[in-house]
């Protein structure tokens, strides 16, 4: 078990950038979540070290895991491609963290030119060498990409973990074509059952794994539609389009999967959620 390692406290708030940062929460685990005053962004304060995250994602992604959800992964993203391409034309993608490449496989069935990108070598190795594609690794702020070269770059279930979301932003926009697209999926930190569960706790209802929610073994930053609206509006992004996720599971029925995608994700405050924007422009929003 890795021994943990933590930064200096954050003091600007990683959205909005206020400086009015309170306590706001301490997990089962002992791990501190701050809050800002301001937007009411939610992130682990302190954050873990470089060092210590590195060490956790170089043993991450579990390649026997790859066959029991590809067909359950396959499936939510073709679901996810037909929301984009809505807004944006098939052309050249970049998939960050793209593991072990559910979604690249998806973009190419339907026509992207895909790269991906992860921080572990030996992730993106198999990733290659699966779907003959191009897949870079590393610090991802200092890998050296051409500059408005793709039409879509995606971040599924990727922002939450990350200790710099401004800077990945600010190079995202260097990377995208003028009116380029951005798709972003992440868990959402109130949902019902999130808010429902810390009113428990509150109460003293509940007092086991509080605060697990949190996911503080790898989640850094604790998002909901709110506050990654700020954030992208922050970096100039035109929010397109909003949604829950499409929350798939290995073994479930086609019916299921309509039921949810047309019945129960159509209610407020699932468990994640999913935006899709457009470099630059005016805030505008479609859907939920």
């Amino acid at each position: 078990m890795l021994k943990l390692e933590f930064d200096a406290k954050i003091r600007d708030c990683p959205v909005c950038r206020s400086k009015d940062i309170v306590h706001h929460f301490t997990d089962f685990k002992g791990i501190k979540i701050g809050r800002c005053q301001r937007c009411g962004f939610r992130f682990m304060n302190p954050p873990y070290s470089d060092s210590y995250l590195n060490k956790y994602y170089a043993s991450y992604m579990e390649e026997e895991d790859f066959e029991l959800w590809h067909d359950a992964l396959f499936y939510g993203h073709n679901f996810y491609f037909s929301l984009i391409e809505q807004y944006i034309s098939p052309g050249k993608l970049l998939d960050i963290g793209c593991g072990n490449g559910h979604l690249i496989k998806a973009a190419l069935e339907r026509g992207w030119e895909t790269e991906g990108f992860d921080v572990d070598p030996e992730t993106t190795t198999r990733v290659s060498e699966r779907y003959n594609v191009k897949t870079h690794h590393g610090d991802f702020l200092q890998t050296n990409f051409k500059e408005q070269n793709f039409d879509l770059i995606t971040m599924h279930q990727v922002l939450e973990h990350l200790k710099y979301p401004n800077e990945y932003l600010d190079k995202i926009n260097t990377l995208l074509r003028p009116g380029g697209g951005l798709f972003i999926a992440l868990p959402n930190i109130r949902s019902l059952s999130n808010r429902l569960k810390h009113v428990l706790e509150r109460a003293g209802l509940k007092k086991n794994n509080v605060g697990k929610y949190y996911e503080t073994s790898h989640h850094l930053l604790y998002f909901d539609p709110t506050t990654l609206r700020i954030l992208l509006d922050r970096h100039g992004f035109e929010v397109l389009y909003k949604r829950n996720g499409h929350k798939v599971r290995p073994g479930q029925s086609g019916f299921k999967r309509f039921l949810m995608r047309n019945v129960s994700e159509r209610l407020l405050a699932k468990s994640t959620f999913l935006m899709i924007a457009r470099s630059g422009g005016p805030p505008f929003v479609v859907g939920l």
